[in-house]
């Protein structure tokens, strides 16, 4: 996020680098241990391979997860269900006899981007297609889920690998470590990587296609200076702005930090649109707007800062 946010760096740019991360990850603690079984991290090297495959899988699965739901258009219900789908083809594949330490990762990966998709699904008010349960509702309900998995295992016990498990463990270890279970790993990943690449080109040329259908040409009579902008018709997002401002200088900063949202959800919808017309043009204004959404965020927000940002914001829309 802070990538994203502060730096500006495209989401396309952070998934790959991430995704780099992960794999070299992988490729090291594979050279060094021969396995990527969850079931041999018992050594302190394995247990730091360990923590930085889940560091770099939360930093990928934030920068993935957004570039589908937000970058690419496709909103968190349908983000969710494609990975969901994935998981699902996973499991039948491990149940097919997929590669079980392959399976396993490939499944831990997704569920990072996924449990993004369902928090923000859960949270966001139903006008933005939520279920307006709201942030810490929602965070109750993750916490009460863990604590309630927590217990399950360990009153049950189910967890606990039994002494005649063992040898299954130590065939998933083998396996893992044949050419058998490198050749699979390979193949998924290049299958995965056409599929990925196919699926963003074709969402992009839908973009692109519905870009030239909405942007109206630019004529010497338009007299609205937010229509004139290289990103086409601002003048939406313009109004919500002014109208937090308009709410800031009568003292109303609990209600300009409620109309502020409708600015944030709308520019999210609008960026797979927006972007590709202007990418620096969008990213400045896209900086513009973080410095709102922070200022009115505030625990102590100022009645003068949340003005200097709102005026910054509606120079550069207009």
């Amino acid at each position: 996020d802070n990538l994203t946010d502060k730096i500006v760096v495209p989401l396309e740019t952070s998934t790959i680098f991430f995704s780099i991360l992960l794999a070299t990850t992988f490729i090291i603690w594979y050279y060094y241990e021969k396995t990527l079984s969850i079931h041999s991290v018992f050594t302190k090297r394995r247990e730091i391979f360990y923590w930085l495959s889940v560091l770099f899988t939360f930093a990928l699965g934030t920068a993935a997860g957004d570039l589908m739901a937000e970058g690419l258009g496709l909103g968190y219900a349908v983000t969710g269900f494609i990975i969901v789908g994935f998981i699902v083809i996973f499991a039948i594949g491990w149940k097919l006899k997929l590669n079980h330490v392959l399976s396993f990762w490939l499944i831990y990966i997704l569920t990072r981007p996924l449990g993004a998709s369902l928090g923000d699904y859960l949270s966001q008010p139903a006008k933005y297609g939520g279920l307006g349960l709201g942030a810490t509702t929602t965070s109750f309900i993750f916490v009460g889920g863990i604590l309630a998995i927590v217990a399950y295992l360990s009153i049950t016990k189910k967890d606990v690998i039994e002494k005649e498990q063992n040898e299954e463990i130590k065939e998933e270890i083998k396996q893992d470590t044949n050419r058998s279970g490198i050749l699979q790993t390979a193949i998924v990943v290049i299958l995965l990587v056409v599929v990925g690449l196919t699926g963003y080109h074709m969402r992009q040329s839908q973009l692109r296609a519905v870009t030239n259908i909405v942007s109206a040409p630019i004529t010497s009579s338009s007299t609205n200076p937010a229509q004139q902008s290289t990103l086409g018709d601002l003048s939406d997002f313009r109004t919500i702005a002014q109208d937090s401002l308009n709410m800031v200088n009568a003292g109303n900063l609990a209600g300009a930090k409620i109309r502020i949202a409708d600015l944030e959800y709308e520019w999210d919808n609008a960026e797979a649109r927006l972007k590709p017309k202007d990418p620096n043009k969008w990213a400045e204004i896209d900086s513009a707007n973080d410095k709102v959404f922070r200022q009115l965020r505030a625990v102590n927000p100022t009645i003068d800062g949340s003005r200097s940002v709102l005026e910054i914001l509606l120079k550069l829309l207009d």
